[in-house]
């Protein structure tokens, strides 16, 4: 799609941004919400760079490693997994309409999360259209 090609060019680059603006002592401790901000600034950047009636929408995931220490964040339903002495560790959380939280929080943000239009027992979907709760690029109309 449009916003995963936009976001495999992008997204490093957003972070590397973020990544500068941290200081040295303290940038374990805010790493994290540097990749939360990084996340935010390229959809942003995605947002600015085509017109609002492009609905395309990808899903991501980021791990950063540096020494013994590892970070992951992700939009949608990408999986992090870490493989350690042959036991996979999953390092993501889904952001899908089948996680109840997820489902709360796009309730709570003022969305609707319905069954797939036109099916009686079909998927719930945010806004009746997505399966993913959080996403790069996708935009409502509302």
């Amino acid at each position: 799609s449009d916003a995963s090609f936009y976001c495999q060019r992008k997204l490093s680059l957003a972070i590397a941004k973020e990544l500068r603006s941290i200081e040295a002592f303290d940038h374990q401790a805010k790493m994290q919400e540097t990749l939360t901000t990084a996340f935010r600034l390229c959809n942003e950047m995605l947002h600015d760079s085509w017109p609002s009636e492009n609905k395309s929408a990808c899903s991501g995931t980021a791990v950063l490693i540096q020494g013994r220490s590892l970070w992951s964040a992700n939009v949608g339903d990408c999986k992090a997994v870490l493989c350690r002495l042959g036991k996979a560790e999953v390092l993501s959380q889904d952001h899908t309409t089948e996680v109840q939280s997820e489902r709360q929080r796009v309730k709570s943000m003022g969305g609707k999360v319905i069954r797939q239009k036109g099916k009686v027992d079909g998927e719930r979907r945010v806004e009746g259209d997505l399966f993913v709760t959080r996403c790069f690029g996708y935009k409502t109309s509302g």
